[in-house]
């Protein structure tokens, strides 16, 4: 709900904009500025869950049905508001089943029907006396007690189970790296190789000074990965930034670089994002940059 009202707010700021966009979603964009806030409100949120989803852990993205998200989104739009009682009961619903769904991946299996039973037998009661509802409170606390330990450490091996695969990952792409810029070297004698394992290719040496950690400049590049994956680029444009604001690897290459200069590197996993990398390049994956520097703006 959060969400949806804060997108709102955006909305209303920007009516004039918003009634101007020709739009890239389903349908033309609106016109008139209450439909202007469900489509882009509608446009924004999409865009959230999209890239939610596609930051979910594989396992997980693979179980993910997008269309039956979409119809239990749709139920809820679709449904009566005007029954408060309704809704608030699927409100409550939901969060009960996203407790349960954490059970079930706990291998705690939770009965649905008997815990219904209970919720009716307990709202259908004309009273509840105090001495009763304490006694309930008390015996639920030491369960939940109890299913919060067994859940932490669900939540724990599943994080070593992960943690253990990152790092097996991690190894089998550093040596996919190595064997990579081996063959690299061994077949260009022009291609060298840093004391920190940065090896590097001088296309063109530039001239003048050579920037500094403090120093900022403006970059051509192009980013790739081995198998010659694309993951990054400046699209043949220059992008400014802090020398000491990239990957070590690419820092250390910049430093040799003066304006003009053109050099290819080849940065080893423990040079660019090691085991913290994001999905779409992988743990200790090794980087091959294609760089020319514009310009080096030194620091003030």
């Amino acid at each position: 709900m959060k969400k949806i009202i804060l997108t709102c707010g955006v909305a209303a700021m920007a009516m004039g904009s918003l009634c101007s966009c020709s739009g890239s979603g389903a349908g033309s964009a609106p016109k008139n500025f209450p439909d202007s806030i469900a489509y882009y409100t509608g446009q924004d949120m999409g865009v959230f869950c999209n890239t939610t989803i596609a930051s979910m852990p594989e396992d997980m993205k693979a179980k993910f049905d997008k269309n039956e998200f979409l119809a239990g989104m749709k139920a809820v739009l679709e449904s009566d508001t005007t029954k408060q009682g309704y809704m608030d009961g699927l409100q409550m619903g939901m969060n009960v089943m996203r407790n349960i769904s954490m059970l079930n991946q706990a291998g705690i299996p939770t009965n649905t029907e008997m815990m219904f039973a209970q919720i009716k037998d307990m709202i259908m009661r004309d009273s509840i006396s105090s001495a009763d509802a304490d006694s309930i409170r008390k015996i639920a606390g030491n369960i939940n007690n109890r299913v919060n330990e067994i859940l932490m450490k669900a939540q724990q091996e599943r994080q070593m189970a992960e943690m253990k695969a990152q790092e097996e990952l991690g190894q089998k792409n550093a040596a996919a790296g190595k064997e990579y810029i081996d063959n690299v070297k061994a077949s260009d004698k022009d291609v060298k190789t840093t004391e920190s394992g940065l090896t590097y290719k001088v296309q063109k040496q530039g001239t003048g000074v050579m920037p500094t950690d403090k120093d900022r400049v403006k970059v051509i590049y192009t980013g790739k990965l081995i198998d010659g994956t694309e993951f990054d680029s400046s699209k043949g444009e220059s992008r400014e930034f802090s020398v000491n604001g990239v990957v070590p690897g690419f820092k250390e290459g910049l430093k040799m670089m003066n304006k003009g200069s053109k050099y290819t590197l080849y940065i080893p996993g423990n040079l660019a994002y090691g085991l913290q990398a994001p999905p779409a390049i992988g743990p200790n994956s090794t980087l091959v940059f294609d760089v020319e520097v514009v310009e080096v703006i030194p620091a003030k």
